[in-house]
Order: structure tokens, then sequence, then C-alpha cells
């Protein structure tokens, strides 16, 4: 039985760590987002593919880079600073690796896509990885101590820095190349930021240290870089057989969804990760937690994709102007799958957090497996036919993703499905909400987007008022006692750094 002192702690703690954690997600996210949006409306569906495919590039050295070592510096029950700084010298190492790599190959990799100018980007990117390379180490060492308050003033400043950077060069070169600055200032700022900070390990040549971290944390890594090529995948094929100006339009409709369902994801997930790890280390039961986080994700995430869906023809006029109209059908298509794929992302920090890799590993490959196929037979019917193929095959695996976690973590289906019943209550009344102002009122795009968006904020606020106050008091009381905390767990002293966790009874 766990008492209530440390219940009370553990729930201080996550509710701390959600708070500093959804700053600088939020915050770093935004910049991002609306920098590439901004961009869009700049420069037209013709040039903006580059911003897009250098995201898939940056998001796939990032996977890269951590070699599955961040899993273990967060699991692990006994760490050392000979083990952190052999994890940073092997990061480094990688890292001038791919970035060797890939300007090798950057002439290869730009005719792949059909799009010459991304030669020169990747060799920009590919000089910056080692930039990547030295915040991976910090990051993990904050997260293990659940430490997310440091995290978010980093990212706060480098978002600062990034998107000053952005503005100067839009004024001065009004091309795809400031976000190619904009994204090195911020990998800068991070780097210089964690490092003097966090103060981590000196990087060392003890790489025997990590044998034992590799068949986990290569699990880990072989599952993110699937789930990884099925995110990504569909942009490459979308810019390779459908041309440069349906990738655009693509990638847009697909940046609107995932902003939101990132920002969520990450929030809830980078907490629950080494949350859960701490209390299966110690053999406390975690189903309790995950039903909250199930909960408090549907409650935020499904009025959002259900407020893009049906408002996408009067969201893209207003975000990004007429010209990108073709985006509103694959707006919709994503939503829908956004509002899914939000409920799953728990599915890795679970599997992680109580160390079976091997299960989330084993499912990655069968969910690739469909979704690429997917994929492929969707680009038959245009980026709309890729879009619906996607979501389907995401639709088919929720299932597998509930008994998996009713398995490993023994939280029951109907549990699960009660989570989630708060959060698609509202989202039901939001596009009845919605669809009323607009047909009620017949105005413009821009005033349908603003009246529509205030009334489904109304009417989420209303029905869970209403409907669901049980859920919305535990949630609140939750953030609440969080708010209290100093701060959760003090952060280690990376000097005296033994990184040690209690043994297990």
């Amino acid at each position: 039985m766990i008492s209530d002192g440390v219940a009370g702690s553990e729930t201080r703690t996550a509710a701390n760590g959600v708070f500093w954690n959804a700053l600088g997600i939020l915050t770093r996210q935004l910049f991002l987002v609306i920098s590439a949006l901004w961009l869009a409306r700049i420069l037209g569906p013709d040039s903006y593919a580059v911003v897009a495919l250098a995201g898939v590039y940056t998001a796939f050295t990032t996977l890269l880079l951590d070699q599955g070592l961040t899993a273990p510096l967060i699991s692990k029950k006994n760490i050392t600073s000979r083990f952190i700084g052999a994890a940073t010298t092997l990061n480094i190492l990688s890292a001038l690796v791919i970035g060797f790599v890939t300007v090798i190959l950057s002439p290869l990799m730009a005719s792949a896509v059909n799009v010459d100018d991304m030669r020169k980007v990747l060799t920009v990117f590919a000089l910056a990885l080692p930039l990547k390379a030295l915040s991976i180490a910090p990051r993990a060492i904050l997260a293990r101590s659940i430490n997310f308050k440091t995290q978010a003033i980093v990212d706060v400043c480098a978002s600062f820095v990034g998107a000053i950077t952005l503005v100067i060069f839009v004024l001065v070169m009004n091309d795809y190349w400031a976000f190619v600055y904009q994204v090195v200032a911020v990998d800068t700022c991070v780097a210089i930021g964690l490092l003097a900070l966090v103060r981590p390990p000196f990087p060392n040549l003890q790489l025997r240290l990590l044998a034992g971290s590799f068949v986990f944390g290569s699990r880990v890594l072989a599952s993110n870089l699937l789930a990884y090529s099925v995110q990504n995948l569909d942009s490459v094929l979308v810019g390779r057989y459908l041309g440069q100006t349906s990738l655009s339009y693509f990638s847009v409709a697909h940046r609107l969804v995932t902003m939101p369902v990132q920002l969520v994801g990450q929030i809830v997930s980078r907490v629950m990760f080494p949350l859960i790890s701490n209390r299966y280390n110690l053999e406390r039961p975690v189903k309790f937690i995950v039903e909250k986080a199930i909960s408090a994700t549907a409650i935020v995430i499904l009025p959002i994709m259900a407020l893009i869906a049906v408002s996408s023809p009067d969201l893209i006029d207003v975000v990004l102007g007429g010209e990108w109209k073709p985006a509103a059908m694959t707006l919709t298509i994503f939503a829908i799958a956004g509002g899914r794929q939000a409920l799953t992302t728990l599915n890795s920090p679970v599997l992680m957090g109580i160390g079976r890799a091997d299960i989330l590993l084993k499912f990655s490959m069968g969910a690739a497996a469909l979704q690429i196929s997917a994929i492929v037979v969707g680009l038959n019917w245009g980026i709309n036919g890729v879009a619906l193929s996607y979501t389907l095959a995401g639709f088919a695996l929720t299932p597998v993703v509930m008994l998996i976690q009713r398995k490993a973590i023994d939280i029951k289906l109907r549990t699960q499905m009660n989570a989630v019943g708060p959060g698609l209550h509202c989202a039901i009344w939001v596009v009845i909400v919605y669809l009323s102002v607009r047909f009620a009122l017949g105005l413009g795009a821009g005033a349908t987007l603003t009246i529509g968006a205030i009334a489904s904020l109304a009417i989420t606020v209303l029905t869970l008022s209403i409907f669901h106050r049980t859920t919305i008091r535990g949630l609140t009381g939750l953030l609440g006692s969080g708010r209290e905390s100093s701060g959760g767990p003090k952060p280690m002293r990376l000097r005296k750094l033994s990184t040690t966790r209690k043994e297990r009874p």
C-alpha cells in the first residue's frame, strides 16, 4: 500500500513536471510552427517544400544521434558520471559520421525528392549536427530528475533568439534560408544553455560502459525510427511521385495538425516516461497515472482536433491565404487522424518505463508495415488518398494499443474508454456548434473562424463543468497540488554524480 504522503509527493512531482515541460515545449514549438506557417504564406506552395523536407531531415537526425541512449540514461536504476561522459562521446562521434554521410549523399537525396535546393540546405544542417549531440545528455539528466524547469528556461530563451534570427533573415533574404538559420540558431542556444546550467560530465572514451545498454537502447531506437519512417515517408513519397506543389499542400496540412498533437503528446509523454520508470523500479502500480494522462490528453486534444477538422476551409483561408485552399480537405482528414494519434502516444512511454522495449519494437514493426502499405496504396488518389489511407490504418491499430496497455500495466479496456469519454463528448459539441455558427450567421472566413473558435471553447468548458465535474476536479486538483510544491525533486548535483535511485525493496 502506498502512503498518502508518497502518493501526494508523486502527484506534485508529476504536476510540476507537466507545468514546466508544457511551458518549454509550447514556447519552442509555437515559435517554430508560427515561423513555418509565416514562411508558407510568404513563399507560396512552389517553394515551401524545401522547408517541409528540411524538417523531415532534422527530425531524422535527432533520432539517430542519441543511439537509443536517452532511454537508458533515464530508466536505468544506477548510472555514473563516466557512463554519461561515454554516452556524450558516442553522440558526438555519431554526429560527425552522420554529418559526413549527409554531405556525401546530399546530391542523391535532393534528386530523390526532386528538390535541387535541398543539397545546400542538407550540407548546412550536417555541419550543425554536433550542436544537437551536445544537448542530448543534459536533457536526459534533467528528465531523470523530473526537472523540466531548467529545460523550459533554455527552450524559451532559444526560441526567442530563433524568432529574431528568422525575422532578420526574412527581411534580408526573403527565402527558405531564413528557416535554416533559425533552426541552427535555436540548436546553438540550446546547446550552450544546457551545458552551462547542467554542467554534465566531460566526454570520455570508456565506451565499454555503454555495452549493457545497447540491447534496450537499440530496441527503443529501432521503434522510434520505425515510427519516424511512418510519419515522414508519406512526405517523401508525395514529393517524389505527386510533385513539389502537392508536397507543399500536404506538408502544411500535416504541420497544422501535428503541432497541437505533438505539443500535448510531448508534454505528457516526456513526464510520464521517467515517472513510470521510477514507480516501476519501486514496484508500484502505474495504471492510475496512465488513466489520468489519457483523460487529460483526450480533454485537451480531441476538441482541438474537432475544431480543426470542421473549420479547415476557414483556417486555411485566414492563416495561409486563398492559394492554399487545396490543402483544406487534407487538413480535415489529418485532424481526424490527430485525435486518434494523440490517444495512443502513451504506448511508448508506458512500455519503455516498464522496460518492455521488446514489445514496443514488435508493435512498431507491425504498425510500420501496415501504415506504409496504406500510404503507398493511397498515392493512387493524390494527397487526400494518402491522408485517408494513413488515418484508416491508424484506427485499425488503436485496439491493439489498448490491448497492449491492458496486458502491460493491467489497465482495463473499459477504463481506457472511460478516460477518453469526456474529451470525445466535448469534441462532438464543438462540431455541432461550429457548423451552427457557419450556416446560421453566413459570415466570412475570418469572422466565422473567430466566433466559431470562441463558441467551441465556451461549449467545451460548459460541457466539462456540467457533465464531467468529477474528472475535472481530479485533474485540477492534480495541477493545483503541483503548483504548491517547491518544484518537485531537487535537481541532481552533477559534479557529485552517482545518479543512484533507491533500490527495490
